[in-house]
């Protein structure tokens, strides 16, 4: 079996259910007992125990892969005993489980931290490393997924493109540590604020988006406006003088790109500029005449 297969199954059976893959690995490994009661020793089954305990332990966890090398020692000292081997020593029995739990623990700990080293490669991949929150390029594969369903479904979404006013104060006169630990504010009070099915990205620099999954204009108004509203609130608490300008397009019939929701935020986030600091310009958009119906 090729590395790429090998994995691709890894990756399949992790995002299963635990108690499924648990089901299926105790289920191998009670099979391979069987399968090694009734061998000689030219044909022992011992080191196809490592596949059920890998299994656990790269798909469920560290604490999984442990117990799965116990069971399988366990289960291989049981059908070295039911197979009758004779040993010159009676403690060499023992002692060979004792070697199997450890040559199976071995991998199974390798495995799982191989997991997680490869967690932690995707996630800084896909999140930004100062806030947390999504890159651009996670943003726009997460945005486009969520694209397709809503033109599926026919619900309408929100998309919200938020500057920072008088951030560069707060460089100049802080530092870019206090401008950073802003940056890191902000996204923790757009996550207090947005539901688990919107998309919140660090677009670069101040620049945050906003993807309101199933959001009417009145939904994602109401949503927008509570937090401007704590926002400013949390920054009087630190005495900030920050505040930020959104711009927001609601999309009943929902355009093939992306980049399309986002350039009409974008200019709308402009028109909050143009009016002063701490501004919302929120309309729907209408396909056949551009912005419509409703102005924020």
């Amino acid at each position: 079996m090729s590395r790429s297969t090998t994995m691709a199954l890894l990756t399949y059976f992790s995002q299963q259910p635990n108690v499924l893959v648990l089901v299926l690995a105790l289920t191998l490994i009670i099979f391979i007992g069987a399968i090694d009661a009734r061998d000689s020793y030219e044909l022992s089954s011992s080191l196809f125990y490592l596949g059920p305990t890998l299994l656990a332990a790269y798909s469920v966890g560290r604490w999984a892969g442990i117990g799965l090398s116990l069971v399988s020692a366990l289960t291989w000292l049981v059908a070295d005993r039911i197979a009758v081997h004779d040993y010159t020593s009676p403690v060499a029995q023992y002692w060979n489980a004792g070697f199997q739990f450890v040559l199976f623990l071995i991998f199974a700990l390798f495995a799982s931290s191989l997991r997680a080293a490869l967690e932690r490669e995707r996630h800084r991949a896909n999140t930004d490393g100062l806030t947390g929150v999504a890159n651009p390029r996670r943003f726009l594969e997460l945005v486009k997924a969520d694209v397709v369903q809503a033109r599926a479904t026919g619900c309408p979404v929100t998309m919200a493109y938020l500057d920072l006013d008088d951030f560069k104060l707060v460089n100049d006169r802080l530092g870019h540590g206090a401008g950073d630990e802003l940056l890191r504010t902000v996204a923790d009070v757009l996550r207090d604020h947005v539901r688990d099915e919107d998309v919140i990205a660090r677009l670069g620099g101040d620049e945050f988006a906003i993807f309101f999954f199933d959001a009417s204009y009145e939904t994602a108004g109401e949503i927008l406006e509570r937090l401007r509203r704590d926002f400013l609130s949390e920054m009087r608490r630190h005495e900030s003088p920050v505040s930020f300008c959104i711009g927001a397009a609601t999309f009943v019939e929902i355009p093939d790109s992306v980049n399309e929701l986002i350039s009409e935020a974008d200019t709308l986030m402009y028109l909050a500029k143009a009016k002063g600091k701490n501004a919302i310009e929120h309309r729907q958009v209408e396909p056949s005449r551009g912005v419509a119906d409703h102005d924020g």
